[in-house]
């Protein structure tokens, strides 16, 4: 039951927005089926799951424009009880003073550039049950201010209020051999997840040049898994959230069909040593392929993280080819097809992303992944058995 409670409160917010004003709703229904190539390792794993979700969507606009109440919800019932959950994606009021604007609520904020990871992307916890990319995110209370001058644009974050990373459950395929004990997480601060965090970040179009560099204090968003055993003798991983300092700097320079790309931090743990991890490449887009509508993108990208021996990162020395089909059609058809190697023990992760409309209301996504070559250490080795398909179906109101 605590785990829809969000959406309550949410839609019993709404209630105090302003009226008078329409504003407008929109949403959609997900029924989704996923289905792995080889038998579970772990009792009480399936082969197949299926489940059902639901996004709804509202914003409000007022005062000639410069004033927003918008919210986002997000909830799934899923066949794996960790993957049944609902979250406030979004929930927030905006405002524009001049060059000034103002955002307070819930919100979700990406920062990035780069295909095969978002090393800077820092605001938004991960949603990892919804997707093992690292790409979903739970919604961030925040206090937000932009600043736009000749000189870029200046943002600074006020973080009250930590997220837990979700991780599977004991019937969840796609999770470590150990179960992640997600009731007993320990921080660093004494002031646990009510830690206030905050951060900064100034971006800039110089010419061809898309800039940022951001800096971030608070509590990690990506935990230390150390093993445990409770009073019943059962081993779990206890997962521990620092306190930290990153640095962050991601860089676009798109010259004609070119566009090269980097992100890199450096992160320095309260209690731990400092490391340095970095993902850069370039996109060469066939813009036309063969005098078609369609473009067809080549994407090469290498990874690097200082940690190579931390099972924390799947990055640490990493080669990256893929390639991005956009048909340009009016079914909106587009195929991500991307493949890395770990260029240390030869562990590969192949995966597939397609997305098409159906008709007007209906649409159709495609998502599947493999994983091969691990070895007995290697950080995808718990996920050796657990390549899979999936499919989604979307209904929008």
């Amino acid at each position: 039951m605590h785990k829809i409670l969000p959406l309550v409160a949410a839609f019993t917010l709404a209630g105090f927005i302003p009226t008078g004003v329409s504003g407008e709703f929109s949403g959609n229904i997900g029924l989704e089926a996923t289905s792995f190539f080889e038998p579970a390792i772990y009792e009480n794993q399936e082969n197949s799951y299926a489940s059902i979700s639901a996004n709804v969507d509202y914003y409000h606009d007022w005062d000639n424009g410069d004033q927003r109440f918008e919210t986002s919800l997000f909830g799934r019932f899923d066949s794996d009880d960790e993957r049944t959950h609902a979250d406030i994606r979004e929930l927030y009021y905006w405002r524009a003073f001049n060059s000034v604007e103002l955002y307070a609520g819930v919100r979700q904020v990406f920062w990035g550039v780069t295909e095969s990871a978002h090393l800077v992307d820092i605001i938004n916890q991960t949603d990892l049950v919804e997707s093992i990319d690292g790409e979903e995110k739970l919604g961030q209370p925040m206090i937000n201010t932009l600043y736009e001058t000749d000189y870029g644009a200046y943002e600074l974050f006020i973080l009250p209020g930590f997220r837990e990373r979700t991780f599977a459950g004991e019937e969840g395929r796609l999770r470590a051999s150990i179960i992640v004990d997600q009731d007993n997480a320990t921080y660093e601060s004494d002031k646990e997840q009510s830690h206030i965090d905050y951060a900064f970040r100034w971006s800039h179009v110089i010419d061809l040049v898309d800039i940022g560099l951001s800096y971030f204090n608070g509590t990690d968003r990506n935990p230390v898994l150390t093993p445990n055993v409770d009073s019943n003798g059962i081993v779990a991983l206890t997962p521990h959230y620092r306190q930290i300092q990153q640095y962050g700097l991601d860089v676009q320079a798109t010259i004609e069909d070119w566009a090269w790309k980097m992100e890199t931090i450096a992160v320095l743990p309260d209690s731990d040593d400092n490391y340095f991890a970095s993902v850069s490449g370039f996109e060469y887009t066939l813009v036309g392929l063969s005098g078609s509508s369609t473009d067809l993108g080549l994407i090469v990208e290498y990874q690097y993280d200082q940690r190579d021996a931390d099972l924390a990162s799947l990055q640490q020395n990493d080669i990256v080819v893929g390639t991005r089909w956009v048909l340009n059609n009016a079914d909106s058809t587009e195929i991500l097809l991307i493949g890395s190697a770990d260029l240390d023990d030869d562990s590969v992760i192949m995966s597939i992303e397609a997305q098409h409309r159906l008709t007007d209301y209906w649409s159709m996504s495609v998502e599947a992944r493999y994983f091969g070559n691990s070895s007995l250490g290697d950080p995808t080795y718990d996920l050796r058995k657990d390549s899979y398909a999936r499919i989604e179906f979307n209904g929008y109101f």
